[in-house]
């Protein structure tokens, strides 16, 4: 049997009206063996993944010669896509597509001796759209030097930058809600609104005191159960 799930903990502290609020805090019950599990599973994880990677890059190059040699003929299927979506190959066609871009595109202009084995498939991809680009095979190349420690996220949002469709600076962030719990003797009410630059009111959400521990399940961790205060939901 496995061990059980980090229970979520909650704290209080004394607002400016010096009432006191609660609030989840998830992190309170975590413990040094919790953070030794967490290390040692997530070195797994990622270990397997690079192994997946590697795998992919594989499948790449199979797809390449079934797909050059049109073997899906000889599989029964007319065209390479239905082949890709059958259910014993089970491979989207967009997936496939890419990987034949980058064994058939990529690779030959990246030049002899590259390592996607050990750069990624996943980022591979990532890569793909400087190719259309004007020089776009010199930016590959400075791409994959550049992104060569960088996460698939980082390659992403690298990838953006250079071909400037990434994020203006002064972009307003996602919006933040809030919830202010009230209680009352027949009905709760939760007050929402909307933080951050442009703030306003989205209205109050009313629920029966007998039915607010259902509610409580389900939603409760998002907002404060105690007194009357505001939290994330």
């Amino acid at each position: 049997m496995g061990k059980k799930p980090i229970a979520i903990g909650y704290s209080s502290q004394i607002d400016g009206s010096g009432e006191l609020l609660t609030y989840p805090d998830v992190y309170k019950n975590v413990t040094q063996e919790d953070v030794k599990d967490a290390i040692d599973i997530e070195k797994t994880i990622i270990h397997v993944k690079s192994l997946i990677e590697r795998g992919y890059y594989a499948i790449a190059k199979a797809l390449d010669e079934f797909e050059r040699r049109r073997l899906y003929l000889a599989r029964g299927f007319d065209t390479f896509s239905a082949w890709c979506e059958s259910d014993d190959v089970d491979i989207g066609y967009r997936l496939a597509h890419d990987m034949l871009r980058i064994v058939r595109e990529a690779v030959p202009a990246l030049g002899d001796g590259v390592d996607l084995d050990a750069y990624g498939i996943s980022k591979a991809r990532a890569l793909l759209p400087l190719l259309a680009d004007e020089n776009g095979k010199e930016k590959l190349q400075q791409a994959f030097e550049d992104t060569a420690q960088l996460t698939v996220k980082d390659t992403n949002q690298y990838v953006k930058e250079i071909r400037g469709i990434a994020k203006p600076i002064d972009e307003d962030p996602p919006a933040i809600f809030s919830g202010t719990l009230q209680r009352g003797e027949s009905y709760h009410k939760l007050i929402i609104r909307r933080n951050g630059a442009n703030p306003y009111s989205c209205g109050t959400l009313t629920i029966r005191v007998e039915d607010w521990p259902r509610w409580e399940e389900r939603f409760g961790g998002f907002v404060f159960t105690k007194g009357e205060g505001s939290s994330s939901v």
